[in-house]
């Protein structure tokens, strides 16, 4: 049976925070510390599951409302429970492949979708008898697939249709729980009744059954044991798998080679869930030590108190989309988050105000929870050998801008540059990023006072017609060989009125058929090699063929404005 509904308005959590401590206690000498917030729910609120869902929220499994729930990594929460089967005991959640995220009810028989929207349509058609829903997680065939633990079965739903399949036979009275997608595109999950690991492909053919697994490392009167539980796929090609009664984590390789490790475990912890960490560790909760702990690929476990009173039993924990862990404390309805020790991150920015002799650089640091300083190393080369002075980002989990201003930089250089960044568990390095310093201008040359063209005279040859001359001759002399000399005739009839020549002479000789009044005005404009230029204006007296001398302008090259004319 599928049904689906429209979201009606969430229920705001408070989200309040109630709870910020840095952790030291119960680590490693040298280790640095972990940085841990709380955020209350309203009650009933009872968090069991969470998993990291699209948007970079967080999405839990509400026990005590019936709901599903969504935390910003800011800490806003919204609650979903409309459309949902009453009393339906949520259990296990996933990002599907579909954007949505699934998740399963152990009384209510079904299997869960909701959107981002908070749209929540469920799932049942196929599933046989009344089964108990547990574990679910994304598939290799883009399915996902699910877990029976007391009907000895695990199943698969298509969530483009919702078609369930189901696979029996796995076993002698098994009771499965937690599954993942292996490293090897083959499907693993954990048999907590017989203390096994079983694979499976995802055609659903059962391959192996490694175990049982040792229980020497049992300190539990509870049986089984050492009852594995929860199973990932870690960063090194293996699946680690926890076991809540042995007091211990596990670790199988792909052809099902077991290894465990307990040494730093506290004492009857109740190991807990498994997520990969943002450094490549896997971190887990001990749900009765009130604890958070962390495994490396090499075995080497670490413990950080979370600070919880007694009984609060943290219960399972996932890597967010800030890189940070967060787990549920169900008895306190909390949501609860963890910055783990690990290195600022640094990005190399722009280097900005680029100038002949400095730049301004920019980047970014977030501390990562632990007090960190930065600082911009440059150079001429990629090994850099100077650096700024180191300055104080405090100890907080955002991304914070910084800047530096360079000078005393050598002019029409490559300058290489990156920003580093410290905290107590080590040191980050941004990118190499370059920049060239600009090259100054040339400096300004002194200019003669005078310009460089010689006087020169004018004659003008013609006849006179009627009120007008008809000028036929323009006669420039006195010039020095490689003047440019020109012409230009205002209100004048006739051709050329305007022409320009280059003289390799003294002496140049215009040809005019040239109509010229009182009115008339000439201009001769000879211009030196290095551009200074003297214009001459002329008008004409109509009685005899005669310029009149009107002005004369000076100009130094370039020059816009007039000068005076050398003598």
């Amino acid at each position: 049976m599928i049904s689906t509904t429209v979201l009606a308005r969430p229920r705001l959590a408070l989200a309040v925070f109630i709870c910020l401590a840095s952790i030291t206690a119960g680590m490693p000498s040298g280790a640095a510390a972990v940085q841990i917030t709380t955020y209350q729910l309203e009650a009933p609120s009872f968090p069991t599951f969470i998993a990291s869902g699209p948007g970079g929220d967080l999405w839990f499994s509400d026990l005590g409302t019936n709901k599903i729930g969504r935390i910003t990594t800011a800490g806003q929460v919204t609650e979903y429970g409309l459309g949902l089967t009453p009393n339906a005991s949520l259990s296990d959640l996933t990002m599907g492949p579909d954007g949505n995220v699934w998740f399963t009810e152990r009384e209510g028989h079904k299997i869960g979708r909701i959107t981002p929207q908070g749209v929540i349509t469920e799932f049942s058609a196929g599933l046989t008898g009344t089964p108990d829903i547990y574990a679910i997680t994304s598939g290799p065939d883009g399915d996902l697939w699910f877990t029976e633990p007391f009907a000895a079965k695990v199943g698969k739903i298509d969530p483009l249709t919702g078609q369930i399949t189901e696979f029996n036979g796995l076993g002698s009275a098994p009771v499965f729980t937690k599954i993942v997608t292996g490293p090897d595109g083959d499907l693993w999950f954990t048999d907590s009744a017989n203390g096994q690991i079983q694979q499976m492909t995802p055609q659903g053919v059962a391959i192996n059954n490694f175990g049982p697994l040792p229980a020497n490392s049992c300190d539990s009167t509870l049986t089984p044991c050492p009852y594995p539980d929860s199973i990932v796929a870690g960063p090194d090609g293996n699946l680690w798998f926890d076991e809540a009664r042995g007091n211990a984590i596990g670790r199988i390789t792909p052809t099902g080679g077991i290894t465990e490790y307990a040494s730093g475990l506290t004492r009857g912890a109740g190991v807990k869930d498994l997520t990969v960490g943002p450094e490549g560790n896997i971190w887990f909760v001990e749900q009765n030590a009130n604890q958070v702990g962390r495994i490396t690929p090499g075995g080497t476990i670490s413990e950080f108190p979370t600070g919880l009173p007694s009984g609060a039993q943290p219960l399972t924990i996932a890597k967010g989309s800030d890189e940070n862990l967060w787990f549920t404390v169900p008895d306190l309805g909390q949501i609860g988050r963890l910055i783990p020790d690990v290195p600022p991150q640094v990005a190399t920015g722009d280097a900005i105000a680029i100038s002949s002799s400095g730049a301004t650089l920019t980047g970014a640091v977030r501390s990562r929870g632990a007090d960190a300083r930065y600082q911009f190393e440059y150079g001429a080369t990629p090994a850099y050998g100077s650096a700024t002075t180191t300055t104080d980002n405090g100890a907080g989990d955002t991304g914070q801008q910084v800047t530096t201003t360079l000078s005393g930089l050598p002019p029409g250089t490559t300058i290489h540059y990156r920003l580093v960044a410290s905290n107590p568990s080590g040191t980050a390095y941004g990118a190499d990023r370059a920049f060239t310093t600009s090259t100054p201008p040339p400096p300004p040359q002194p200019r003669p006072q005078h310009v460089s063209v010689r006087p020169f005279q004018m004659y003008f040859a013609g006849s006179r017609r009627g009120k007008r001359l008809l000028l036929s001759r323009v006669v420039v002399i006195l010039l020095t060989p490689g003047e440019h000399v020109s012409y230009l005739c205002e209100r004048c009839a006739g051709a050329p009125r305007r022409h320009s020549h280059t003289t390799h002479r003294s002496k140049l000789t215009f040809h005019t058929h040239l109509l010229v009044s009182r009115r008339s005005l000439l201009r001769i404009t000879v211009t030196a090699a290095d551009g200074s230029r003297r214009v001459r204006t002329y008008r004409f007296k109509i009685r005899q063929i005669e310029g009149v001398f009107r002005q004369e302008r000076c100009y130094l090259p370039k020059a816009r404005k007039s000068t005076s004319c050398q003598i």
